[in-house]
């Protein structure tokens, strides 16, 4: 997706892409900050569902949206981050990250079928706040539809142990490798 029909596809959901962000910052990866679903409960700060046989899902899931967004640091007027697919083909190339700010009115849980998720009702993505400290994911499952945030991932044993992992795959593509190389590298082990 060119950044024209990016803008276009996260401005109907009220979001407003500013650009991608520098791959050489040391940011956690959205392929692995999307892990957090994974983190022991003790490392979420705040976790939410919704049966997806809600009447009001969608609506109900930008609730949880908005209330996971203020516990990860992502609300206030400053941009945050989105993870986006960049690269040819449809689940091909690899994930970074992107500058975007909300606008007025808003409706993510609604977003057609995107960079958000698979349509109005299901949300996939991950986000991160500007300082690289409040990730939040969205996801949907057979009944649910969720909403995940962790504060801190340099200091989440599952994230570290999983970005560990990910080094060891042989068909782990070169950009999300540089990228969970530079992470680790800028926050060594606590």
């Amino acid at each position: 997706m060119d950044d024209s029909m990016l803008s276009a596809a996260l401005g109907s959901a009220g979001l407003t892409y500013l650009g991608l962000v520098d791959p050489t910052e040391p940011l956690i990866p959205p392929d692995l900050a999307g892990f957090i679903v994974n983190c022991d409960d003790a490392y979420v700060f705040f976790a939410d569902g919704v049966d997806l046989d809600d009447p009001r899902l969608a609506a109900r899931l930008n609730e949880s949206w908005r209330r996971g967004a203020e516990a990860a640091g992502l609300l206030g007027g400053a941009p945050f981050l989105l993870g986006v697919a960049q690269g040819a083909g449809a689940g091909s190339g690899h994930r970074t990250w992107a500058r975007v700010t909300l606008t007025e009115p808003w409706d993510l849980a609604g977003a057609p079928p995107g960079p958000l998720g698979h349509g109005p009702g299901r949300p996939t993505f991950v986000m991160l706040s500007a300082d690289g400290e409040g990730i939040l994911r969205m996801s949907y499952g057979e009944v649910m539809g969720e909403c995940t945030v962790v504060r801190g991932p340099a200091r989440v044993p599952v994230l570290r142990a999983h970005a560990e992992r990910m080094l060891g795959r042989a068909r782990l593509d070169p950009f999300t490798r540089s990228a969970v190389e530079r992470w680790l590298a800028a926050h060594p082990t606590p």
